[in-house]
């Protein structure tokens, strides 16, 4: 300590409670033997852009009580450069600071013993996170005011959680390190914590909650780690997890982009239910966006389909399923046989004559330039249907279980039918296709 004359503080890294004390207390302490105090502003950000003042004793007045920091603090990705150490340690330097006393958490303490070795610099740390997680620390800056504004919060809110007879999860801060969850569960008397350093089996934690509930409570708080190590959550338990913190702020308007996309087949039909049920009970306007025609069907009151940004159709499913307006939307919702028509062709909104075939349509659409049906529409080899029937020749077959799926020649063009019988039809039989006009549906561009 021979060597140094003047001492610079910074605080760098996440705000905690405590650190205006900190401050206050190296300032003093250090002026009172005779050093002088540069605060740098911003941590290792100011340091690096030499944003650096004179500290004294009265800069440091009437603090102690006041949180956050007035130092400021800030991320610095300059620090993390060779270039940018370089920068603060010539700053250093002219400020005429000898030693330092950085005030932060892992990361800031992790730059400040890379600073220290590259130029030899004094420093001392003060561990000032809430996460308590800096290994040779009994109780870091912050910690403990963390701690008991925890416990304020769930005093509360177990009154809440007993008048509505209800399971609570409170979910707490603390980076990878469980001590805040844990010890602010022992604290509370809450039922459970859920802490990274131990893997939580959903079904104990199930058990221990419902003995509970067989023996005398009515509800339940568990307080939960922001970095959780649950690894027996399913897909469809971490959709669960996910669509509660969604809903416990009761969202006038909740978007749900894809939550089923990497479900398996059973679990999306029972999820599907389930946000059903649940946006039917809450009434609330749900977003649901999905490339699924099925899930789109099978979730919705209203079905709006895009294109490029813009509106292609919106209306109910039922409307859009059986009165697609556009080929877009036809192909969307799994409509796979398209023909196309010439404006010579047309003799009128309903008859519209297709290589030599009179095909008739129950819809009129004067601007209709294609014409679809449904797979499972086309009739084959039907007794009494002569129109909009013609000779067709199968060139494959398709096992789907329930169904045959064919795909017809014929001069009308290429068409797949998908047809429910017990008989399979082979490739090269001739058959005859009908196109029944109530499923025949003209299409605009």
């Amino acid at each position: 300590m021979a060597g140094i004359k003047s001492i610079g503080i910074l605080t760098s890294g996440g705000d905690a409670p405590g650190m205006n004390a900190a401050i206050r207390a190296v300032t003093r302490s250090a002026i009172y033997n005779g050093f002088t105090v540069k605060g740098i502003m911003r941590g290792f950000k100011g340091l690096v852009f030499n944003e650096i003042v004179e500290f004294k004793s009265q800069s440091v007045s009437n603090i102690i009580q006041l949180g956050g920091t007035i130092l400021k603090t800030a991320r610095s990705e300059e620090f993390k450069t060779v270039e940018g150490r370089k920068a603060a340690y010539d700053n250093m330097v002219a400020a005429g600071i000898d030693a330092l006393v950085v005030i932060g958490g892992d990361g800031s303490l992790t730059g400040a013993g890379l600073f220290a070795e590259e130029y030899n610099v004094p420093i001392v740390g003060l561990p000032g996170t809430i996460d308590n997680d800096l290994g040779g620390t009994d109780s870091t800056i912050g910690y403990d005011t963390a701690l008991n504004t925890i416990m304020e919060s769930v005093d509360k809110l177990r009154d809440t959680a007993s008048s509505h007879e209800r399971l609570f999860f409170v979910e707490v801060m603390g980076h990878t390190a469980g001590y805040l969850a844990l010890n602010s569960a022992i604290a509370t008397g809450s039922e459970a914590a859920i802490i990274p350093e131990m893997e939580t089996e959903v079904d104990q934690l199930a058990e221990l909650i419902n003995h509970g509930f067989r023996k005398s409570k009515n509800s339940a708080i568990v307080i939960v780690a922001e970095n959780p190590k649950t690894g027996q959550l399913s897909g469809g338990q971490q959709q669960r997890v996910s669509l509660a913190r969604a809903l416990v702020t009761n969202p006038q308007l909740l978007l749900m982009d894809e939550p089923l996309s990497n479900l398996d087949a059973k679990l999306r039909l029972k999820m599907r239910e389930e946000i059903r049920n649940l946006q039917q009970k809450l009434k609330m306007t749900v977003l649901f966006v999905t490339h699924d025609q099925q899930e789109c069907f099978a979730i919705s009151d209203k079905v709006l389909i895009m294109k490029d940004g813009h509106i292609e159709q919106y209306d109910t499913p039922q409307n859009i399923f059986h009165h697609p307006r556009t080929e877009y939307v036809a192909r969307f919702i799994g409509y796979d046989n398209f023909i196309s028509i010439n404006s010579n062709e047309r003799n009128d909104d309903h008859h519209i004559l297709v290589k030599n075939t009179l095909l008739t349509t129950k819809e009129s659409n004067s601007n209709a330039k294609i014409l679809t049906i449904r797979p499972e529409n086309i009739l084959l080899d039907q007794d009494n249907h002569s129109e909009n029937s013609f000779l067709g020749t199968i060139t494959s077959r398709e096992y789907l279980g329930q169904s045959f799926k064919y795909t017809i020649t014929s001069d009308l063009g290429i068409f797949q039918v998908e047809e429910a019988r017990a008989k399979m039809r082979s490739s090269g039989d001739t058959v005859t296709l009908t196109l029944p006009a109530k499923h025949l549906h003209p299409l605009s561009e």
